[in-house]
């Protein structure tokens, strides 16, 4: 994944959050290295949910490959 456009990673640049103050923010805190495997690999579809409620990133975002609505179709 490009880091320019990693959501995570984005999201704790722009608060000036270390690794380790984003995966204490979770109401079961996550690790330094789950954070920077997030942020190298992506986002692992069963996290995109939590993840999104904590750090209001939208889960089209996170899993663009599960999320993500296809243009021109409607509901």
């Amino acid at each position: 994944m490009n880091k320019s456009q990693n959501p995570i990673l984005n999201f704790r640049r722009m608060r000036s959050l270390t690794q380790s103050q984003l995966g204490a923010m979770f109401p079961e805190p996550f690790t330094k290295a789950t954070i920077c495997r997030w942020e190298k690999y992506g986002v692992p579809v069963e996290r995109v949910i939590e993840i999104e409620e904590v750090t209001g990133i939208p889960r089209a975002e996170l899993c663009p490959a599960f999320f993500a609505v296809s243009a021109g179709k409607g509901a």
